[in-house]
């Protein structure tokens, strides 16, 4: 097991550490974060990182590995820190100056999640990517794109950016969600479509407020696919740019 641990981490640096080489402009040294809690019951994760990329892979094991790689400018100090109780543990990403912060100061992430842990995270100035999850997974931006690969339920809330789910068969009951005021969304399925329940005119924006004031809450209601299927998924945006996408055909 330990040289799959090795081998993983060796794997996820390298993302990283190519990703902030390629955007450095700066003398100041980079730093790099490490940090492995071993998960035995069910566990949220909350993840705060408001300066850059979260990617987030399946652990093979019970163990939640953190790999930061983080660059800042002359005089800025960058911690992860983490508070720890009995069923929760919470990560964020500090800069000594957060006001005073810049392009120049970047911490991207990369998390190892095995089954029992269900993430919570608040992500700016990056993008979230997601691959082979299967516990539940929420994710609320500002302007960020999200991009979750999962066979859980997800709650995906983005006012700004764009939100991609492609999603797995499932012979459990599941429920997910998303939520975008100006962003697209797109859904990508396996041949089993999941029930959509989706709705325009959500919320009071330059977009919606003529759809709110011509159409009714129900008007403004669409339905997709068989009740009867495992997956529901809720859609609530503005724009209506929707895609949905059976990736069979």
């Amino acid at each position: 097991m330990k040289s799959i641990y090795i081998i993983k981490s060796a794997f996820i640096c390298l993302l990283l550490v190519s990703h902030v080489n390629a955007a450095k402009t700066t003398d100041h040294p980079m730093e790099r974060f490490t940090k492995t809690v071993g998960i035995n019951q069910p566990t949220t994760i909350k993840v705060i990182n408001h300066y850059g990329d979260i990617r987030v892979r399946k652990a093979d094991d019970n163990q939640f590995i953190y790999h930061g790689v983080a660059q800042s400018q002359d005089g800025q100090e960058v911690t992860l820190e983490f508070e720890q109780s009995k069923d929760m543990i919470t990560a964020k990403v500090v800069y000594s100056k957060p006001s005073e912060t810049s392009h120049l100061d970047r911490f991207d992430l990369a998390l190892i999640v095995p089954p029992l842990v269900a993430l919570d995270i608040e992500i700016e100035k990056g993008k979230l990517t997601t691959k082979g999850l299967d516990s539940a997974i929420k994710v609320t931006t500002e302007g960020s794109d999200i991009q979750v690969k999962t066979s859980g339920p997800a709650a995906l809330f983005s006012k700004k950016g764009s939100v991609d789910l492609s999603i797995k068969a499932s012979t459990q009951q599941i429920k997910s969600n998303i939520q975008t005021y100006e962003g697209f969304v797109n859904v990508t399925y396996y041949q089993d479509m999941p029930y959509f329940e989706i709705s325009t005119g959500s919320y009071v924006t330059s977009n919606s407020v003529p759809l709110l004031e011509s159409s009714s809450k129900s008007a403004r209601t669409f339905y997709y696919g068989d009740s009867k299927n495992n997956h529901h998924l809720n859609i609530k945006t503005d724009t209506g740019q929707i895609r949905l996408i059976d990736s069979a055909q």
